[in-house]
């Protein structure tokens, strides 16, 4: 169990055949049409890598993913 913010989700994507890029475009596309609300998805090896990559998209929304490789000089 973690606490979240209100306004964060935090989803596991292991068990999908797709990217978890194209799944993260997939939810801007449905929260976009649905709600009206763009939404930035941070994607990464750790909790920590994605919140960070999250913080880093310009508003009002998009993605960024984190290659885990990268991960350390890229949070460097």
């Amino acid at each position: 169990m973690q606490a979240l913010q209100p306004t964060a989700a935090l989803v596991d994507l292991r068990y999908h055949a797709a990217t978890a890029a194209h799944l993260a475009d997939v939810l801007r596309l449905r929260t976009v049409s649905r709600y009206g609300i763009d939404v930035r998805v941070g994607i990464g090896s750790t909790i920590t890598v994605a919140t960070t990559a999250s913080a880093q998209v310009q508003r009002p929304g998009g993605v960024l993913a984190i290659d885990p490789d990268a991960a350390a000089d890229w949070l460097a």
